[in-house]
């Protein structure tokens, strides 16, 4: 998130002259920044799930064992 943060601030912090239009660069950056990270986390579990359905479902076998009782 800060390393996309940077990359967008960078990208339009020589178009701003006045401060307030630096702070709003600077939220702007970070609302990008955090949507990016969002995106990558969103790809990253779509993959994680999408192998999952190919994972094999293993079977327990129960052995059961013969009741006794003691009298």
């Amino acid at each position: 998130m800060v390393s996309r943060t940077k990359t967008h601030m960078a990208d339009v912090a020589s178009q701003v002259t006045d401060q307030a239009s630096q702070q709003h660069l600077m939220l702007q950056s970070s609302i990008n920044g955090v949507n990016d990270a969002f995106l990558a986390t969103l790809v990253v579990s779509g993959i994680a799930f999408v192998l999952a359905l190919f994972l094999k479902k293993k079977s327990v076998k129960v052995e059961s064992e013969p009741v006794t009782t003691n009298k």
